[in-house]
């Protein structure tokens, strides 16, 4: 699975098309509904090379149930920018020397999804249609890490009123939306969207929110260092990750040396 998974980063980078350097200007957000310039002035993104990849680590928790204790959980993830992509390796630790590995990825509009239990027994293996559209809607999620990212041609934002916004992602074929709330301050506080969920070996849709917090400078702009994320239920409230940035690097296409 290693080795599978460097050939994919390697692709991943390799396909995502360069453009000259571009620095992000107040002409590139002037057409974006309020809320969405408050919050990218507020990233400082104005003056700003616009980011084309996007490489981290990750450290938190994970779990499947509402009733399920926490797993401690570590990641390396990658992302490409023009071509929306992106390659998530995560390390869940059901007990501490047993890990789950995973691999979520979006490559070409296509979303998969690959789990093994140390690395040799295949828990889960899939794609298609709904693990399109839900990579996809995942890379929206994540883009407030690299914001200079919301200014490209793929996304379309409607305005809502003084605090929400609609943006919508499309990619070969494939679209997801979310709506975004600002505060005051200029800070995204809730992310929700639509999504499909696995429940039981179906795939329904569901509402799901990522609520970001913990924002530091970086180079490429001020962001959230910290999500909680979730599912609305039936049930109630399912938080499934609680996850920090351990390190971000932009522009760096290249795989973390172990």
């Amino acid at each position: 699975m290693k080795r599978k998974i460097q050939k994919e980063i390697v692709t991943l980078f390799s396909k995502n098309k360069l453009h000259p350097p571009r620095i992000i200007t107040e002409a590139d957000i002037s057409n974006l509904p309020e809320p969405v310039q408050r919050y990218l002035r507020y990233a400082k993104i104005i003056g700003k090379e616009y980011t084309h990849s996007v490489r981290m680590k990750q450290t938190g928790f994970f779990r499947t149930g509402i009733n399920q204790k926490w797993w401690k959980m570590k990641a390396e993830q990658y992302y490409t920018v023009h071509n929306p992509g992106f390659i998530w390796l995560g390390k869940v630790f059901p007990v501490s020397f047993l890990p789950i590995i995973a691999r979520d990825m979006l490559f070409e509009g296509k979303g998969y999804m690959l789990v093994k239990f140390l690395s040799y027994f295949t828990l889960v293996d899939a794609k298609g249609f709904e693990m399109d559209e839900g990579a996809l809607g995942r890379f929206l999620g994540e883009m407030m890490w690299f914001p200079t990212a919301l200014v490209s041609p793929y996304l379309e934002w409607e305005a809502i009123d003084s605090e929400p916004s609609r943006v919508t992602i499309s990619y070969k074929g494939v679209s997801a939306s979310a709506i975004i709330l600002v505060n005051n301050e200029g800070q995204i506080t809730k992310l929700m969207e639509e999504r499909f969920r696995d429940a039981g070996g179906s795939f329904i849709r569901d509402k799901w929110e990522a609520i970001p917090s913990d924002y530091r400078e970086t180079e490429a702009g001020r962001i959230p260092f910290h999500v909680d994320v979730l599912w609305k239920l039936k049930e109630g409230d399912f938080y499934y990750y609680r996850g920090d940035i351990e390190k971000i690097e932009f522009n760096q296409p290249y795989e973390y040396k172990k």
